[in-house]
């Protein structure tokens, strides 16, 4: 590891992230709105880590531990006021990927959200939310089969597990659809155009 420093620094605003996450999910439920303290984390943490790219580049295992990676992915994929950061974190990921210097299976992640906040289909069906019956599934999937075969071939598990999964983990954590799906669309939709996915 060549940048410990930055390491701890990567490590600890993963931990603000989370700690706001878990403060909001206790008073109120994440998937009616995008509250101002969690984007305004989110946005903090991501330009700090364009700045930290900047200066070592990607931060892969070898520059900042298995730990320091894993949460400079976290930053990632919720730096989504940043489509440009983005996606080119997703072109560097996917190329430390092929030197096991980072996690194929967190380029799946990555890509799939990007996808999804384009209006695209996920190739790995990583990113699920409530659909119009009030039932945990995988968004924007065109062909369960295809993505299923997608995750098994690096090493995810079957698109079927990860849906009982993911309906279980939603009810064991109180989460509910919006209250209101149209409004929560449409603000959606605004936030979109706003921060230039869509």
């Amino acid at each position: 590891m060549t940048h410990p420093t930055i390491k701890n620094e990567i490590i600890k605003m993963k931990d603000r992230d989370q700690k706001i996450l878990e403060e909001i999910s206790k008073r109120s439920n994440i998937f009616d709105d995008y509250h101002k303290e969690l984007r305004y984390i989110h946005q903090a943490n991501a330009l700090r880590l364009q700045e930290i790219i900047e200066k070592i580049g990607f931060p892969t295992i070898s520059k900042v531990g298995k730990e320091g990676y894993e949460a400079a992915f976290i930053i990632i994929q919720h730096a989504i006021d940043f489509p440009d950061f983005m996606k080119i974190s997703a072109e560097m990921l996917k190329k430390e990927a092929s030197t096991d210097n980072a996690s194929i299976i967190h380029y799946a992640y990555l890509i799939d959200r990007i996808h999804v906040y384009q209006d695209l289909n996920q190739i790995y069906g990583t990113q699920f939310d409530f659909d119009a019956s009030g039932e945990m599934c995988p968004i924007n999937v065109e062909d369960l089969e295809k993505v299923n075969h997608n995750r098994l071939a690096i090493g995810l598990n079957s698109i079927y597990d990860q849906i009982e999964i993911m309906r279980n983990r939603a009810k064991k954590l109180h989460q509910l659809p919006p209250k209101n799906p149209i409004e929560k669309k449409k603000k959606y939709d605004m936030w979109r155009k706003e921060v230039g996915w869509i």
